[in-house]
């Protein structure tokens, strides 16, 4: 099987509700009966589900609702997977190499790990109120396209770089909703080794800014201790374990 770890980079953006629009029920069912290779009638999971559509709400109700937007978001080399897969499978098509079935499994899990991982307490419970997934069914919630979203469109009103018809990259993406505001473990991972007095950022500002100005800061944050870039390491790596980790 074809390695996919180094050719995913999962990143995420606090959105502004205002980019997020979302298409009427008929178009939302057609985006669910488009034909794709081997599928002539579109999802095989339509009207089997009541997190897919036709049986799905759209849920233009989020707006509002939430205090937080957040975008997590998987962006797959295809380009280069086509390029390994075809060096063991030479003999394939394009549309082979590139098939569904060989990556996307894989890519939704590292989405999941890594929500898990950064937004799921020790318990496992989730810190946010709502998700709305890449694919129906992650932990039991609608995905944003059966959610009427038209998830293209957020991708261009914020900069994340995509192909709506993919021939370099594939981007997947999952929407995590907060009823909150912004809190320290927010920017530290660990709420056990690090409080707002040992935050320089906290400290200074108090976190008063608007949300997309906190996160350039915390992108930038250092662990003094550790002189780690916590926001670079994926997945997210507790400063309290990085004595066993070499910077």
């Amino acid at each position: 099987m074809v390695e996919v770890n180094d050719l995913v980079t999962i990143t995420e953006k606090w959105i502004d509700p205002s980019t997020i629009r979302f298409v009427n029920e008929k178009k939302r069912n057609e985006w669910c009966r488009l034909r794709y290779p081997n599928h002539n009638k579109g999802c095989p999971n339509y009207g089997k589900s009541d997190l897919c559509p036709p049986r799905s709400p759209i849920r233009s109700d989020i707006i509002g609702q939430f205090m937080r937007y957040v975008l997590v978001h998987a962006t797959f080399k295809i380009e280069e997977y086509e390029e390994r897969m075809r060096s063991i499978r030479p003999e394939w098509s394009r549309a082979q190499r590139r098939s569904v079935l060989y990556w996307q499994r894989r890519v939704k899990k590292m989405i999941k790990q890594y929500i898990e991982g950064r937004y799921h307490d020790k318990d496992g419970n989730p810190k946010y109120d709502l998700l709305l997934g890449c694919g129906s069914g992650l932990w039991n919630s609608q995905s944003m396209e059966s959610a009427g979203i038209d998830v293209f469109n957020i991708y261009k009103q914020n900069g994340i770089e995509h192909e709506v018809k993919p021939d370099k990259i594939v981007v997947l993406s999952s929407l995590l909703l907060f009823k909150t505001e912004l809190a320290c473990e927010d920017c530290y991972p660990q709420t056990d080794c690090h409080s707002p007095q040992e935050c320089e950022y906290w400290k200074n500002q108090k976190c008063e800014c608007p949300p997309p100005k906190i996160c350039e800061i915390c992108d930038g944050c250092k662990d003094p201790r550790k002189d780690l870039y916590i926001w670079e390491h994926e997945p997210v790596i507790d400063p309290c374990e990085a004595d066993q980790i070499t910077p």
